[in-house]
């Protein structure tokens, strides 16, 4: 098994490595469905939209290439200045969060940088585009020196890492519409407090556990009605845990599908999974002040447990946190032993529909997944990692954990079909109210399949994109 992993690692990096070292000698047909590339005379004084294909590399124009990034950017001035050290084309990096995304009609940009939960409600709606055939095919065929473009400075040994999972979430319905710049998993930490270590590995606990193994060990739920503060509840974290637990205990073919039923799309939200799930958030949440770290984001978690001087436990995201705070190392990783969850907060990069400088905006997706680049973005854009990550440090340990568990395993990525923002937000509202007190886990969980559905009846011909989202038409 080991070694057919290994294999299969590493025909997906030559894969990887022909997406990132194809040549730019690109002709504008063959970047279809990208407009507004027409090449101008070189020696036009205003540099308008200069872009000569037949000289196999994106000229420099005047017109800034448009990023929009959906999630957070921490520091856009440093993205900005290493861009700038490498190529003199302009570039505007503009942050935007999936609400006011999404409810726009369009997106006018050039590059959409977005989680790959998002991908199959962008291809629904054509905002991104497939990549061109010159970055997707020849993907068994490997990678020669000659093949890289020299400023790139990319030696082969020095291509990042990428996995199956991470290039699979970059495609929806056997298209490939992105390059993988990250992936996410769920890990289980338990505080310094908790005596579950060995002196071998003061990091990794001595055992596997179950989910229900390890709820035996949380407190009982409180039945007093508790205040959630909304301002500093983190939705998409919340979800990730509870979806992270009902996966790991449901004895549902993950193939198949988790989350609806594959037949009739109805949510299966009410099913005994979710119940215990929900169940365990109420147990976590009754540890001292476990509540604020079980509704805030994945870095509050992180710092609550690395520093609380309680036994606890808690569920983060490592390759969510912000940077300046994963270098605290005093929690365990806790192994669970269940089907791994990807959360899809991992990011992946496409080509807008709306794209108006094609070679330009090919020649930038180039950059962003090379080590250098990947290095600084990883700092300032959570859900970028650079593989492999092999640090010294926990949080470093816990990507490749991550890494290994998504590779090795069967991994559920869902939902990330069209709608699934509204999903998500809809579940996190029903589980505030439950943590709240408000609603008991039935009637949330009720309520939470009584949206879902709704939400799902805005989606023509749903059963098959949610085929496409598994896999299952390829």
């Amino acid at each position: 098994m080991q070694k057919s992993n290994s294999n299969n690692r590493r025909r997906f990096n030559q894969r990887f490595a022909s997406l990132v070292a194809a040549p730019l000698s690109l002709s504008v047909s063959a970047l279809a469905g990208c407009p507004g590339s027409a090449s101008v005379d070189s020696n036009n004084a205003t540099g308008d939209l200069i872009s000569d294909a037949s000289a196999g590399r994106a000229k420099v124009t005047q017109i800034p290439l448009r990023v929009w990034v959906i999630g957070p950017i921490d520091n856009a001035d440093a993205l900005q200045r290493h861009w700038q050290s490498f190529s003199e084309q302009p570039v505007e990096f503009q942050s935007l969060s999936p609400t006011p995304f999404f409810e726009s009609q369009d997106s006018p940009a050039d590059v959409l940088v977005f989680p790959s939960r998002l991908i199959g409600e962008l291809a629904y709606r054509k905002w991104i585009v497939p990549l061109p055939n010159s970055l997707s095919t020849n993907a068994e065929s490997g990678i020669s020196r000659n093949s890289i473009e020299g400023d790139l400075d990319m030696e082969p040994a020095m291509l990042p890492a990428v996995t199956q999972p991470m290039l699979s979430a970059a495609g929806y319905g056997g298209v490939q519409y992105g390059l993988p710049l990250g992936f996410s998993s769920i890990q289980v930490l338990s505080s310094k407090a908790v005596n579950t270590v060995s002196s071998a590995d003061p990091q990794v606990a001595t055992t596997q556990w179950t989910w229900a193994e390890l709820k035996q060990r949380l407190p009982s739920p409180s039945e007093q009605p508790t205040a959630v503060e909304r301002s500093l509840v983190d939705a998409d974290a919340l979800v990730d845990r509870f979806l992270a637990i009902a996966v790991g205990t449901s004895s549902v073919n993950p193939k198949y599908g988790v989350l609806l039923d594959l037949r009739s799309t109805k949510a299966r939200l009410r099913a005994d999974e979710f119940v215990f799930a929900a169940e365990f958030l109420r147990a976590l949440a009754a540890q001292p002040e476990g509540l604020s770290a079980l509704v805030g984001s994945h870095t509050t978690a992180w710092q609550w447990i690395n520093e609380t001087q309680q036994p606890a436990y808690a569920l983060v995201s490592p390759t969510q946190l912000q940077w300046s705070n994963r270098q605290l190392d005093s929690a365990t990783l806790v192994p669970i032993t269940s089907i791994s969850y990807n959360s899809g907060s991992g990011m992946v990069a496409s080509l807008a529909s709306r794209c108006q400088q094609t070679m330009q905006s090919t020649r930038f997706l180039q950059w962003l997944i090379s080590p250098r680049a990947l290095d600084v973005m990883r700092t300032v854009i959570p859900g970028i990692v650079h593989l492999p990550s092999r640090g010294p440090d926990l949080a470093d340990r816990l990507i490749e954990s991550g890494m290994r568990q998504l590779e090795e395993g069967l991994p559920v990525n869902e939902p990330r079909m069209p709608g699934t923002y509204a999903y998500r937000q809809a579940l996190a509202e029903c589980l505030i109210e439950m943590l709240s007190g408000k609603l008991s886990v039935g009637a949330a969980l009720a309520e939470a399949s009584e949206r879902w559905d709704k939400i799902s009846q805005q989606t023509n011909n749903l059963q098959s994109e949610y085929e496409k989202s598994l896999g299952l038409n390829l």
